[in-house]
């Protein structure tokens, strides 16, 4: 067919084989839900309205909680709906006698009838068994996305295509018994046009993507001129006694199967050069007519095929039912071009990021709210900056300008802080709250853990300014107490309720202070207030008045700066010698006081206590050999011993035993290679021992922090994909490790 009409809606609230299950607290074991494999994302829902079918044709309306492994059908007024296994009938529901099964009652359902006499309303199954069934679910989605993963290179995606022009594909089918009603030109427009407004969106899908990432990211979608009108009526694709997904998957790849007869060179659509199509959407006329994981109930899915040299593998189809939407969309897209995860909590009892993500649950259907800072950043579009020494009045402009600062934990880099300006405009129109929000974040942890403890919390937790954790009770979705703003909210620090300490309970040091107004440039000062002088007065209001100088302008009184040792006053005159100018070499030293005047040397280091600083010392340690010869030059070692041949000396070297060869840095080790286990300078049986300890299996996600370093594949689990890529690099004994093994070093 022409290349032409060619332009892509979302992966929707779908279901996985999760047959009469329902909502519920499932906090006994929710732990288990982050067992399944990361990837195994949806689009929830939350009392959805929606139209299902009667054997008989007859329409039936319902509401739907839930998201495609794991949901709850409703009457209008409340009442809990299964159909019956043996007629096909949407009935009321019972519980059975353990209370782990939804049952049929036999008794129909009509709309706008009265309940029958005995059947209670909002129904559910006991938590566990709830559990259980989502954790299946999940399972099985997981093993046939990985039976139909393509053979990539390394097995693995290459790159998301989160920056630049891509390019999606959205199949658009209808039936015989449900012809088309909204025309592939409207979809087109929906999936393309700037300004949008059909079915009351702010927008289309590419503007959406182009605000969020400020410009960065251009996603459009080609849409066929025409519907591919399905090879059999809708009634045999939504047959409930065929197991789930089956004819989805057929739909699919008839639709595909009818492109490429067209024509269509599906290579134009893998905009990122690993070997497959970035993104496959199909959606199909009409509602689901079914639920309960039955039919076409809409779902994420995969499936295997190769056309023009690139791989078709995953895909979601929805339904066009309830008209256009961006949410959804935008919200599946987020998982396939992105690569973000779900924030929300897939047992359903609690809101995990609620209603402040995109990758939670969603503010509106035509106008949903921005990423979040944490998945801005981890697409590449925040514009960030790192909070290091106290600085007073910080600016920080609305979020969707994508500015965000971050505070980091030393030494562990999957924990830190985020900090971002949300405001009720734009995007964020219909968010619960407006203000600075608060996001600890830590990629070890999960939106389903919303215990709060050093074993079990968020990935991302928005710290609720309020103090009573309600999302993480599953009391709201957000509320308008959650963001920091004056002047209720002006402050979150190791010190306040709630306050910023690391999950294992070590205070933190960020001290956010001095909140402003809410407004579309907030401000705030990073550090603790400090009173050197002991005045009573904070050091920021004494200099401001003139009561205290700071010559140097760092923050403190100069009287402060001498005190504490922050600056020298070697003369005693009472001012910090760096605000003076007898300093030939700058370095904050006066000449009188500075043991080498002409050198810079602000540390003003003697290692040998001669009187000569290191900076035009010779010999820094005194033992007869000048530095320039000295292979240990700030260790004494006049023998100059090396007996591993690395060129830095015994006596300072911390991995003595490196194998020849070796590239090894100051302190004599090799760099920090990610499969070096030992830092012997070699990848031999000794590491590969150490990998052995960390291997979980496929789809069980390793969170030991000493066995981080092994999910080389970055999929979450330690497994054979991860094995062989360390085999890549597996030199033996003795045989120098090659830094490019991984492509690109460890």
């Amino acid at each position: 067919m022409e290349e032409a009409s060619l332009r892509v809606v979302g992966r929707g609230q779908t279901a996985a084989r999760c047959a009469h299950s329902l909502l519920g607290p499932v906090a006994a074991v929710a732990w288990a839900l982050s067992l399944s494999a990361a990837t195994a994302q949806a689009g929830p829902v939350w009392g959805a309205s929606q139209q299902l079918i009667q054997p008989d044709g007859a329409r039936v309306p319902v509401r739907i909680w839930g998201d495609e492994f794991y949901h709850v059908v409703e009457s209008p007024d409340g009442y809990t709906l299964v159909r019956d296994p043996l007629t096909g009938v949407i009935c009321y529901a019972g519980l059975s006698e353990d209370g782990t099964k939804l049952v049929s009652t036999g008794l129909r359902f009509e709309p706008g009838g009265a309940a029958p006499p005995g059947i209670a309303p909002h129904l559910r199954i006991k938590p566990q068994a709830a559990a259980v069934e989502i954790l299946a679910a999940r399972r099985e989605h997981d093993l046939q996305l990985e039976k139909d993963r393509p053979p990539l290179a390394g097995g693995v995606v290459t790159a998301l295509p989160t920056t630049g022009q891509v390019r999606g594909i959205c199949l658009i089918v209808d039936f015989s018994d449900e012809p088309a009603v909204i025309p592939p030109e409207e979809i087109d427009r929906f999936c393309n046009l700037p300004g949008y407004s059909g079915f009351g969106n702010n927008g289309s899908v590419r503007d959406y993507f182009r605000d969020v990432s400020q410009d960065l990211l251009t996603y459009t979608n080609d849409v066929p001129a025409a519907y591919h009108r399905a090879s059999r009526p809708k009634t045999y694709y939504t047959n409930p006694s065929v197991p789930y997904g089956t004819r989805a998957v057929e739909l699919v790849t008839e639709a595909i199967e009818a492109l490429d007869a067209a024509g269509l060179d599906f290579s134009l659509y893998d905009s990122n050069g690993d070997g497959a199509v970035d993104a496959v959407n199909c959606l199909y006329a009409g509602p689901p007519n079914s639920a309960w994981s039955k039919g076409l109930w809409p779902h994420a899915g995969s499936l295997s095929l190769q056309k023009d040299g690139v791989w078709i593998y995953r895909y979601q189809i929805s339904d066009t039912g309830g008209g256009l939407k961006l949410a959804t969309f935008c919200h599946e897209n987020g998982h396939m071009l992105c690569g973000w995860p779900d924030l929300y909590d897939y047992g359903f009892d609690s809101w995990g990021a609620g209603r402040y993500c995109i990758m939670s649950y969603p503010t509106s259907d035509q106008n949903p709210q921005e990423p979040c800072a944490y998945l801005k950043l981890k697409a590449g579009w925040a514009a960030i900056t790192d909070l290091s020494g106290p600085t007073i009045r910080f600016t920080v402009p609305n979020a969707s300008t994508n500015v965000c600062f971050r505070y980091r934990r030393p030494g562990r880099s999957n924990e830190y802080y985020l900090i971002e300006n949300r405001q009720k405009t734009g995007r964020d129109a219909q968010l619960p709250d407006a203000g600075l929000a608060i996001w600890h974040i830590d990629t070890f942890g999960s939106n389903n853990w919303q215990h709060r403890t050093l074993d079990y919390h968020y990935e991302a937790t928005l710290v609720q300014a309020d103090g009573r954790w309600d999302l993480e009770t599953n009391v709201n979705s957000g509320d308008s107490t959650d963001l920091y703003a004056a002047p209720t909210h002006t402050a979150c620090t190791p010190l306040t309720s709630p306050d910023t300490h690391w999950w294992d309970g070590v205070a933190s040091g960020l001290y956010i202070r001095n909140i402003g107004p809410s407004g579309e440039t907030m401000v705030f000062d990073f550090g603790p207030p400090t009173d050197c002088n002991g005045n009573g007065v904070p050091d920021d209001a004494d200099i401001g008045s003139g009561t205290s100088a700071d010559c140097n302008s760092n923050g403190r009184p100069d009287e402060c700066d001498i005190a504490g040792a922050f600056s020298p006053d070697c003369d005693g005159n009472g001012v910090p010698d760096e605000c003076q100018s007898a300093d030939s070499d700058g370095d904050g030293r006066i000449d009188p006081c500075d043991n080498c005047p002409a050198t810079w040397n602000p540390g003003q280091e003697d290692l040998d206590g001669d009187g000569v600083g290191d900076a035009c010392d010779g010999d820094d340690d005194d033992d007869g050999v000048g530095d320039l010869q000295d292979n240990c030059p700030r260790t004494p070692n006049p023998g100059q011993t090396d007996g591993d041949g690395d060129a830095v000396g015994d006596a300072c070297d911390a991995c003595p035993d490196t194998v020849p060869g070796a590239p090894v840095g100051p302190d004599g080790c090799p760099p920090g290679f990610v499969c070096d286990r030992d830092r012997d300078g070699d990848i031999d049986q000794v590491d590969y021992g150490r990998l052995q300890n960390c291997i979980t299996g496929s789809y069980y996600p390793q969170y030991d922090p000493a066995c981080v370093w092994a999910r080389l594949d970055g999929d979450g689990d330690v497994d054979s994909a991860d094995v062989a890529i360390f085999l890549r690099c597996l030199g033996g004994p003795n045989v120098p490790l090659n830094p490019t093994c991984l492509g690109g070093g460890g």
